[in-house]
């Protein structure tokens, strides 16, 4: 579960979900999830940061009534907002 505050970096492979429930806790997010780019924003993709081996990390800042986080998804390749949702890979509050 990501935490306010925190600047994460985590291997994110297909499969894996990203909990953003802390942060997004008390959101007034949409049903069919149109209004999620207010509280979760891609900053863009790069090289893996060291460590994490070669590849392609998507950048994410997450703000929302909960707080605010910077997640480095390392070696996730180049992904948008709509394929993490559409993959089922971020763990939300009800909505």
């Amino acid at each position: 579960m990501v935490q306010p505050g925190e600047n994460v970096a985590e291997l994110f492979k297909t499969g894996d979900k990203l909990d953003l429930t802390a942060l997004l806790k008390g959101a007034p997010l949409n049903a069919d999830l149109s209004n999620l780019s207010q509280y979760v924003k891609v900053l863009g993709s790069s090289q893996n940061d060291a460590g994490f081996g070669p590849g392609t990390k998507t950048t994410l800042e997450i703000t929302g009534p909960g707080g605010q986080a910077i997640v480095n998804l390392e070696s996730a390749g180049k992904l948008t907002l709509n394929e993490l949702v559409s993959h089922h890979s971020l763990i939300l509050p009800p909505h």
